[in-house]
This record gives structure tokens, C-alpha cells and sequence, in this order.
């Protein structure tokens, strides 16, 4: 079909209500009478309250000064789509020239989501999509079979897929291996879909890239078996993406598991995504998630599911390309661990069937590292090879607008450089062993308004910025900013700092127990050895730079109990200049600080 140039940009100056033209980062072919998603910049983005908007256009031109494209609408905005210095709302183009879709008589869901229902409260709002309900789409669907070609551009897929029916996808590459090399699916858009927008099924040497999908259930851009690999998925936006079944929730680190069903094919829905990456062994870069349990989801997969279950070969252990150039926001509402960027969830059968634990690792209630990372601190023994012990990266990408964690790993061993993290709840969140994080920007509160359902509060949201673990962790944070993070209401003999954090304004600020740093040692089962070390870590405008979380005061109070044993190697975090050792403690913990004379206790930090 014809290409229309670019398939989606972000917007150059904030879109507000009345508003009837769109200033765009890029110049744009669009036509008068197609129609275009302009994404949300809300917190919250799900069936009962979202603020997606989608216009038809009157007129594309040039824009003033400075701007490649303003695109006029014949109607006019309703909501605030921010775009400033830290991040902007995507835009993209639905309309194409050839259109595939789904019977208008019979294809939407019989039973639609009234949007009425109400569960646990989330940050003061109690709205949640109904359960069981959007489980009737039935629209139409293409399968490149094996033996075929496929080379899709320019077509615009509406109305499609097949909720719950397996293999039912708009956009299908069923079991290809290698014979399809060279193949695509680009420059297309795939909206109101019924399951899932393309899916790589047993397919490699495939190029996904620069679609626009909006309005979709379950995972969208889907990689379905574990086994595909060396693909590329770049430059593709996801939007307005709604889970099957209950959203996953736990209190604590573990979640209830999801089985499967005939409401619920793929159990890992319950935590529908942007992106559902089984297999890191492939090309992500440049694409943009919006809304769903996550935005990218790095599930794990010990062996392949599905036709391909038998094959001898472990997806969560192989290595990564290129995952860079990404970003998430406005997702990550469900659940307090669920981040933008999502490393966890293991799928895995029971009998013939599948289950799913979005959570930490666990076997009927217990730590298993096992199951979740072979290598996990060299504890599975001959299970884990040497080659699988080699580090993957994500360079180079940013999450924002999620009130819960920007990024999210149980699995350790990873490279995070140049990652970014604007108005979250917590910028990352390292569970497993072996990280380095290097030119980290963790922005708390950028001072935007959050929007939020009428009943939820910005300041019942965390602010942040990192959080030390409890067991051997071994992280190395190097060359990073934390700005506006932590928030300090008044001074006190410990504290002179003239900062005050991320304040606790109910509309653009955070929680008043919000700190840049805190500490989660909490008793003696846990002997932290040799756990991290940071150099050349600035703060900007923070307020309470340590605290300790989640302590268990009953605990022992020795020193291994205790000490974090941090490495502050240039004293850029104590404040003192100096290579300094950081430990953490109560006042129960007795004198051991005072084992040296030049050892300081500032229990409210920050030292300087």
C-alpha cells in the first residue's frame, strides 16, 4: 500500500483541551479525512478511564518556526497530552489506503465492559476493566503459513483477531524458522483488535517495524513460542493495550498464579503488554509502549511453550542483541513491583497446561531462583553453563508516567546504560545479583500535573530513586543524576541541605516517606558480604537521600545484619568527598559505627 511518512511521531509543544491543531517533531505526509491516535499522558491508562483520543484530520502543513509539522483536526482536543523537555506524547497515523478488517456486523464483543466496576483501592481510585467481559471479539485474520512469503506494508488492520482463539491474530507468522528471511510487516497500523496485533510464531530473520497499534487485548507486538529469534522489532508503537482476567497483584513479592483456561488461552495476559519478549536473542530497538500491566514484558522461559515445547533449548539464557532506543510510559498502574520495563514472570506447564506466575520466584510458597534464572548466584548448579553466565544489556531508554517502577529485573547480570526515568513511583528496581548501571537520570517529579482519575492522589505515589536490596547484590551505579527525589519536610540537626525533594503537592508530588536511596536489609538471615558501589552520583534538588524500608526491629542487631557495606568510592553520595564505606543500621543497633573515629551515624542523611 501506499507509505505514508511518518507512521508516528511524538508532539513538539503540549496538546491542550480546545485545542484544534497538533505541533509534530517530524514533518508527516498525512492526508486530509485519516484518522490519528493521540496517545495519552495520563497515569492511568485502562478500558474504565484513559484519555486516548483519536481525531480525523483537516489539513497537514508546515508548522511555525522551528516545528516540521502542524496537523489540524476537525475536532478539538479534550485532554492534556504533555510534551516537554523530559518526554512527549506519541501520535500516530490509524488510516491507510488498504484496509483488512472484520465484519462491522458481527465482529465486537458481545459482551462489552460497561467500565463501571470497582476492586481495591489504587492510589485512592477503586475503577478497574470488568472481569470476564471483551472475551466475544471475533474479527478477521492473515497467516503467512510455513512454506509462504510475506511482505505486508501499508495496510491498515481493523477489527481483527479472535479473543482466547490461538493462532487468531491479525497479523500472523505462523512457524516460518528460516524461510521467510528478508519477510516484514511495516508501515502499517492494526487497531481495535480482538487478540493480539503480530504475532512471530517459530519464525526468525523477520522485520517488524514501524507500525502503529491502538486499542488491542492482550500482548501486541508478540514473540509466541520462546524459540524466535534473530528478529527485528523496531521503531513500532503500542497503545492503549487491556490484560484478560484478573491484572496481576500481590502483596509482598509474590503474586497469585494465573492458569489457563478457556477465558484465559495464555495465562500471561493477565499482565498484557506493549511488547512480549520470550527471547532476548533478537533486535528491539526504538519502539514505544503506552498502557497495558507493563509496557515490555521479558517473561521467562526455561523451555519453549507451545508446538515448540519439546525443543531442547533455553530461551531466558540466551544472550541479547540490541534492546535500545525504548520507551514506556503511562502502565505499571496494577501493581507496585510491575514496572514499565518488565524482566520477570515465568510461564511454565503444570500436566499439559500452562501456568503463570507474574511474581518473584516461587514453588508452592518458596524461594526458587531456579526457576526463575538458572544462573541466579550460582545456585542451581550444573544447570547453569558457562556461556549463559554472560551479561545482557538495554541501552539508551526511558520510562515515565508509571506509578510503579521504571524498570524491573528478578534476573540479574545486566547492563543498564543511558536508561532514563521521569515521574515513577521508584526509577529501578534490581532483584537478583550483578548489575551495572551506568548514566542513570532518575527525575522523580518533573512538576507536570499527573493526571490521574479524579479520586487518585499524586502524593500516594512514591518518589523514589533507588532502592539496595537485601541479599548479595553486587551492583556498581556509576556516572548517574537523581533529581527532585525524596522529600524532607523541615530541617533538623542533622540536615542543612536547602532542598526539600519532590514535595507532596496531592497533584504533581510524592509520597512524604519518598527518599533517593533506601535501604531493605532487615535481618540477620541475610549476611549482605560485598553488595555495591557507586561513584560520581549527583543530586539535584532532593530531598531525604537515605532511609530504611521495610526493617524488622525484632531482628538481630549485629553488625552483619545491618551493614550495606556500600562503596561510595569518590564520597559524590556521602557528601564528605572522600571514598567512603556506607552502612545502614538503627539506633537498636548498638555503637559498632564507632569501631573508627572518623566514622559518622547520620541516621536522617543527607550528610551534606
Amino acid at each position: 500500500g501506499q507509505r505514508f511518512y511518518r507512521t508516528w511521531t511524538r508532539l513538539a509543544r503540549s496538546a491542550r483541551p480546545g485545542d484544534k491543531v497538533l505541533l509534530l517533531q517530524h514533518a508527516v505526509n498525512w492526508e486530509p479525512g485519516q484518522e490519528v491516535v493521540l496517545v495519552t499522558t495520563a497515569v492511568k491508562d485502562a478500558r474504565d478511564w484513559h484519555q486516548n483520543e483519536v481525531f480525523t484530520v483537516a489539513e497537514v502543513t508546515p508548522g511555525p518556526e522551528g516545528v516540521p509539522a502542524a496537523v489540524y483536526l476537525t475536532s478539538p482536543v479534550q485532554n492534556l497530552h504533555v510534551a516537554n523537555s523530559n518526554y512527549q506524547a506519541e501520535v500516530g497515523l490509524l488510516s491507510r489506503v488498504i484496509t483488512v478488517q472484520g465484519a462491522f456486523e458481527d465482529s465486537e464483543p458481545t459482551d462489552p465492559d460497561p467500565g463501571t466496576c470497582t476492586g481495591r483501592s489504587i492510589f485512592g481510585n477503586t475503577g478497574r476493566p470488568c472481569e470476564n467481559k471483551e472475551l466475544t471479539g471475533f474479527g478477521g485474520h492473515i497467516m503467512i503459513h510455513s512454506g509462504g512469503k510475506g511482505y505486508v506494508e501499508g495496510v491498515e488492520l481493523y477489527r481483527m483477531g479472535q479473543t482466547n482463539v490461538l493462532g487468531r491474530y491479525p497479523m500472523h507468522f505462523h512457524v516460518l524458522g528460516n524461510e521467510c528471511e528478508g519477510c516484514y510487516f511495516r508501515d502499517s497500523s492494526v487497531h481495535r483488535s480482538y487478540y493480539r496485533c503480530v504475532s512471530l510464531h517459530g519464525t526468525h530473520n523477520l522485520t517488524v517495524s514501524e507500525n502503529v497499534a491502538y486499542d488491542v487485548t492482550g500482548y501486541c507486538y508478540y514473540l509466541e513460542d520462546g524459540v524466535e529469534e534473530d528478529n527485528t522489532i523496531s521503531f513500532n508503537l503500542a497503545a492503549f493495550i487491556h490484560m484478560l482476567g484478573t491484572p496481576a497483584f500481590g502483596y509482598g513479592q509474590t503474586t497469585p498464579l494465573a492458569y489457563q483456561s478457556d477465558d484465559l488461552t495464555l495465562p500471561a495476559d493477565t499482565t498484557a503488554s506493549g511488547y512480549y519478549i520470550t527471547n532476548l536473542h533478537n533486535n528491539i530497538i526504538g519502539n514505544a509502549a503506552s498502557g497495558g500491566w507493563s509496557g515490555f514484558a521479558f517473561p521467562v522461559f526455561h523451555s519453549p511453550v507451545g508446538s515448540h515445547r519439546e525443543w531442547n533449548m533455553r530461551p531466558a539464557n540466551r544472550l541479547s542483541l540490541t534492546i535500545d532506543g525504548n520507551t514506556a510510559h503511562s502502565t505499571g498502574w496494577w501493581w507496585g513491583h510491575g514496572g514499565a520495563f518488565y524482566f520477570g514472570g515465568s510461564l511454565y506447564y503444570e500436566g499439559v497446561s500452562l501456568v503463570y506466575n507474574a511474581g518473584r520466584d516461587q514453588s508452592r510458597g518458596n524461594r526458587s531462583p531456579c526457576l526463575v534464572d538458572k544462573c541466579a548466584v550460582n545456585r542451581c548448579g550444573d544447570y547453569c553453563q558457562r556461556p549463559e553466565m554472560a551479561w545482557n544489556n538495554i541501552t539508551n531508554s526511558k520510562a515515565f508516567l508509571a506509578p510503579s517502577v521504571g524498570l524491573n529485573s528478578w534476573s540479574g547480570r545486566m547492563e543498564v546504560k543511558g536508561f532514563e526515568a521521569h515521574d515513577v513511583a521508584l526509577g529501578l528496581e534490581a532483584l537478583e545479583s550483578g548489575f551495572w548501571i551506568h548514566k542513570m537520570l532518575v527525575v522523580c517529579r518533573t512538576g507536570e500535573v499527573l493526571a490521574m482519575p479524579s479520586t487518585a492522589r499524586a502524593n500516594y505515589i512514591r518518589g523514589d530513586g533507588f532502592f539496595w536490596y537485601d541479599t548479595g547484590q553486587e551492583h556498581i551505579i556509576t556516572n548517574s543524576t537523581f533529581r527532585n527525589c525524596g522529600q524532607r519536610e523541615g530541617y533538623d540537626e542533622y540536615d542543612q541541605s536547602p532542598t526539600r525533594g519532590c514535595g507532596t503537592n496531592q497533584e504533581n508530588g510524592c509520597n512524604s516517606g519518598s527518599t533517593v536511596f533506601g535501604f531493605l536489609t532487615h535481618s540477620d538471615q541475610f549476611t549482605p558480604e560485598v553488595m555495591q558501589g557507586t561513584s560520581n552520583i549527583r543530586f539535584e534538588d532532593c530531598g531525604r537521600r537515605f532511609k530504611l524500608h521495610d526493617f524488622s526491629r525484632n531482628a538481630l542487631t549485629t553488625v552483619s545484619g545491618r551493614t550495606q557495606n556500600w562503596l561510595d568510592v569518590d564520597g559524590s553520595v556521602s557528601g564528605l568527598g572522600e571514598s567512603t564505606l556506607i552502612g545502614s543500621g538503627l539506633s537498636t543497633a548498638g555503637l559498632w559505627w564507632q569501631v573508627d573515629p572518623e566514622v559518622v551515624c547520620d541516621p536522617h542523611g543527607p550528610l551534606k
